[in-house]
């Protein structure tokens, strides 16, 4: 199936509080990551917003930058998601707590 334009995906949203789920077919695949954004600044999605599907611990920090507040995740692998979030470049843990960025939200949620 054909991935949906960031504005098509935008006009079907109601700002109404509930989650939104972005899936991953690959962790290569980097649309996710730009409809995020799309629906932060374009759509002002302002909800929850959860990353689904194929993703590694590596993308947990661009995640969180992209504007995802949660990522499903199986049980086992949440101690090297937390371990990534850690590794997290100094400069942007700099902007992260000098507040310019989005807040900080959680990242992790396991099922």
């Amino acid at each position: 199936m054909p991935a949906m334009p960031p504005d098509l995906a935008a006009s079907f949203l109601a700002n109404d509080g509930h989650p939104v789920g972005v899936w991953f077919d690959i962790f290569s695949d980097g649309r996710g990551f730009t409809l995020a954004r799309h629906l932060r600044e374009s759509a002002s999605h302002d909800g929850l917003l959860v990353a689904l599907g194929h993703l590694i611990p590596d993308q947990a920090d661009y995640l969180r930058r992209c504007g995802f507040t949660h990522v499903c995740i199986v049980a086992q692998s949440a101690e090297q998601w937390r371990r990534s979030l850690m590794l997290a470049p100094p400069a942007m843990q700099h902007v992260l707590q000098t507040g310019r960025a989005r807040p900080a939200r959680p990242v992790i949620s396991t099922r």
